[in-house]
Formats: structure tokens, sequence, C-alpha cells
């Protein structure tokens, strides 16, 4: 009790000086506001934070067609090189063929490794360092190409998928697999960028036939007849329809074990001109190497390539501008474009609805005051003290490192109903000094603050306390909660002690209810 006689004392001095100045206490405040503002800059913005939760994948792709026992000799060297790197390791599986993952394509040529860690208060290194680690031990097997990724929950992201997508829009399907390369080697050389990755990367090998329509026309060939040929031979042809016993059967006329033709079987065969004469396919046709995409993806009936990647230690924010300025360098025909979706679209969207719902609060707030006060200018002096909140959330984010994200948001908006009580119970208490005790205007601000302070100081100490654990974020995937937990500590420290000085000052200048009370000179003798 003594100490606080000290605070509450100390407190009343320095409000009386503030309300002989209430013009250079609010010039001082919005300027305190003006100088953290640019701190944002510096911070970054992400959708989600990243998170530790004790597993990390590793997935392996190799060259389409890869033999199986091929893909898990490479398998078992990645295993051997993880289990000497990661004394961490509590548990592991391994599956070969059952997908690539991120967007890879499943096959005998894919693999992946799922590792299980200790719990993180059992380790030193976080999984984020121990696959820095490994991503630099895996770089460089010769025909494979590694990614690694932490598990993350549905609500800390987007699970173990891409957080960046580029998406190269273009018909041109060889233009785009130029674009798309070209776009792989400009990302890559990005800091902080890993594991880039090309939808178009998995194209399978094929023999394409193509027909010289010269030496056809002079062999009495039409380019239909030649390509039923071959259509026939490989994938069959329907010769009509069998029905037995009211069901209907396909008739499908191919050759036998056609899926074991070679292709000099396939150039051998003969086909008969428009005058019965029997003609070699390979003296009409030549058979040409090649690969073709195992799939083409559409988006809004127009074909895209996807340049995917991750990022580890830089905001996404800044990864995304880096990636703007890099494409600038990427000279782009006219009928292609490009688009940046991922996380950063997720963002964009999240963080426009949340600016939204932050305004909606901010009048939703002022209107239920101004129905209690029954006056609009009254609830403006209370309002005056949510701004200020935004010193410590941003001061909060800049000391800890964290990264303003979509948690951090939905802190700000819940610290537009939390600051306001504050100023509320000073506002109310000093209204009712002035209605019963009939106190002049600077006396009632005086007495109110000295009265309401214990409670001011009760109520936001009650809160930060009960938030400290989890802004300390212990435990696996704690991570995702903190900024919410931060942005609120920090929005209500300073918005508090700010308020109790700032809303006596914004009283006294907008002087609301100036028909309360006794009308008396302005003084505190």
């Amino acid at each position: 009790r003594r100490y606080f006689k000290i605070v509450e004392l100390t407190y009343a001095h320095w409000l009386k000086r503030a309300l002989l100045r209430p013009k250079f206490v609010m010039a001082l405040a919005f300027g305190l506001l003006a100088l953290t503002l640019p701190l944002m800059l510096k911070i970054g913005t992400e959708f989600m934070p990243a998170t530790d939760e004790s597993a990390f994948r590793v997935n392996l792709i190799m060259e389409v067609g890869t033999r199986v026992d091929k893909t898990s000799d490479v398998m078992k060297l990645i295993e051997a090189a993880v289990a000497d790197e990661v004394p961490e390791i509590r548990a592991t599986s391994v599956s070969i063929g059952g997908g690539g993952g991120f967007g890879g394509s499943g096959g005998g040529h894919t693999g992946e490794l799922r590792v299980r860690l200790v719990p993180i208060e059992d380790r030193k290194r976080s999984v984020f360092e121990i696959m820095d680690v490994l991503r630099a031990k895996l770089t460089g097997l010769p025909g494979a190409t590694v990614r690694l990724r932490a598990d993350q929950s549905f609500f800390a992201g987007r699970g173990t998928g891409d957080k960046i997508q580029i998406e190269l829009r273009g018909n041109d399907l060889e233009e785009s697999d130029r674009l798309s390369r070209l776009t792989q080697s400009v990302v890559e050389k990005i800091p902080g960028i890993t594991d880039v990755y090309l939808s178009n990367e998995d194209a399978t090998p094929e023999e394409l036939v193509v027909i010289d329509r010269d030496r056809a026309a002079d062999a009495h060939l039409s380019v239909s007849r030649v390509s039923s040929l071959v259509k026939t031979a490989i994938g069959g042809s329907q010769a009509g329809n069998y029905r037995e016993n009211g069901k209907e059967y396909v008739i499908l006329v191919k050759l036998k074990d056609s899926d074991k033709l070679s292709i000099e079987e396939l150039m051998n065969m003969t086909v008969t001109n428009s005058r019965g004469e029997q003609v070699m396919l390979g003296s009409v046709a030549r058979a040409v190497a090649g690969s073709g995409p195992l799939s083409i993806t559409r988006k809004d009936q127009a074909r895209i390539v996807t340049v995917s990647a991750d990022y580890s230690g830089r905001p996404l924010s800044e990864v995304v501008d880096d990636i703007e300025q890099a494409m600038t360098t990427v000279p782009m025909p006219l009928e292609f474009s490009y688009n940046i979706t991922g996380e950063a679209e997720d963002q964009a969207e999240t963080f426009r609805g949340l600016t939204t719902v932050l305004i909606l609060s901010f009048f939703l707030v002022y209107m239920i005051m101004a129905c209690q006060f029954e006056q609009l200018k009254g609830p403006l002096v209370v309002m005056f003290s949510v701004p200020f909140a935004a010193i410590g959330v941003i001061l909060s984010h800049f000391l800890t490192g964290t990264v303003f994200n979509m948690n951090s948001f939905i802190g700000v908006i819940m610290l537009t109903g939390i600051v306001v009580n504050n100023a509320i119970i000073l506002v109310d208490h000093t209204n009712l000094l002035r209605r019963r005790d009939r106190m002049e205007m600077n006396q009632a601000l005086l007495e109110a603050g000295r009265r309401r302070l214990r409670p001011i100081l009760m109520t936001t100490l009650t809160t930060i306390l009960g938030l400290v654990p989890l802004s300390l974020g212990f435990g696996d995937g704690g991570e995702t909660q903190a900024p919410l937990a931060r942005a609120v500590i920090g929005g209500l420290t300073t918005s508090t002690f700010i308020t109790l000085f700032v809303v006596p000052a914004m009283y006294q200048l907008l002087k609301p209810w100036a028909g309360t009370g006794r009308r008396s000179k302005v003084s505190f003798e």
C-alpha cells in the first residue's frame, strides 16, 4: 500500500503538469506514434508464423521412369545422411513411390522420408535449423531433387504445401517451359528462397510419329490412314459393339502385347494404300524422341505453369518484394503473364478482410459509447486512446523479432475493445464528480485519475500477466498464438500509460459535457 501511494502521488504530480499543457501532451503522444510507425517496415508481414511441431519431411524426386530399386538406393543415402546429421530423431518412416509431395507427381521415381523429432524442450535446435543443415548436406545428389518441409497443422498455415507460387499463364507449352526455367533461375538467387520446383518438371519420355506428307502423298496414302494405323496398333480402335442378354460390349481391335511394342517394330509395320499396295510405315513417317508433360494445368481457361518455392529466415513481405523485382528482369511475351499466389495471395485477401473488420469494430465501439453517453463528442475522448495502442504493438513485434501476421492482426482488433475500457473508467468517473460533486473540470480530472488509477492498473496487469505464458510460445506449435498475445500485451501496456495522460488532456481540449458542473476559471490552486 505504501509503494502504491508513492505511485499514486507521482502520477497525480505529472497529471497536474500535463493538464497545464494539454496541447504539448497531445503533440508528444502523436510524435511517439509517428516515430514508431516506420519500424513497421522493418518488422515485415506474413500470413501465418512458421511453427516447430517436431516433425518434417524429406521428399525425393528422380527422373520420370527411374526404377523403384534405384529410387530406393538414393533414399537409403538420404536416410543415412539424416541419421548422421540429426541426433534428435525419435522416429522415421520411409515410403517409395507414394508421391513426389508439394505438387510433384507420384510414381516409382518418388520417395518420402518422414522424421519425428524429440519435443522442442528436449533439443537445442529448431526444426528449421535442422532442415537448413540437411539442405546443404543433400544438395547435389545426381539426378535427384530433394525438398524439405516442416509439418504444420492446418491452423498454422498451408500445411506441408508450397508457400510461394508464381503462376505463368500462356498457351504455348514450349514458351511456358522456357519462361518457367528462366523464372526458376532468377528466383533461386533471392536470399531466403529454398526448394524451388517447377510443376512441369516431371516430363515423361515419349516417341512422336511424324508423318512426311509429301512421301505419304507419293505413296497414295492419306494422313488419316497412317495415323489410324498407329492408333489401332497402340491404343486400339473401336470396331463395333457386341450385344448379349441385354448388355452391350465395345469391340476394341489392337495388336497383341501392344504395350511391349518397340518403336522399330512399329515403324516396320505396313499400311495398305488406295491402290491396295502395302507400304511400310517407316517409309512415310519417322519417329522423333521427345518428352511431354504428365498433365496440363488450366486456370480460368488458360494454361499455367507454376514455379513453387519455400522461404526461410525472412518475412514473406520482403521475399515477395524481391520476387516482384526479380520478375522485372524476365522478358515476358505479350501473350504471357504471371501472378504470385500461395501465402502471398492468402495474406492479401485475409488482411483486406481484417482491415474491414477493424474499421467496423472501431465504429461499433464508438456508436455503443455514443448511445451510452448520449452525445457524439464525448466518446471521441475515449476513442483517442485506441490509435496509441499501435505504439506498443509495433514495439512488441520489433523487440521480440516477431513478424506481423494474421494472429497479430486479430490481436489488434481485440485491442479496439480492450483499450477503451480504461478510458471509459476515467471519463465516466470524471463526469460523475462534475455532476454529483460540482467539481470544476481540472479538479475532477485530477481526482478521477487518482481514484481510478488502482482499478485501471489492476485490470491492465491481470490481462497482461494472463497472456505472458501464451506470448512466450512454449511447446510444439506455440509460435502460432504468440503474436496475438504479444500484440495485446504491447498495445495494452503503452495505451494504458498514454491513456492516463492523453485522455485527460483531450478531455480538457474538447470540453465534452461542458454544461456539467459549475463554470469556473481553470485553476489548480
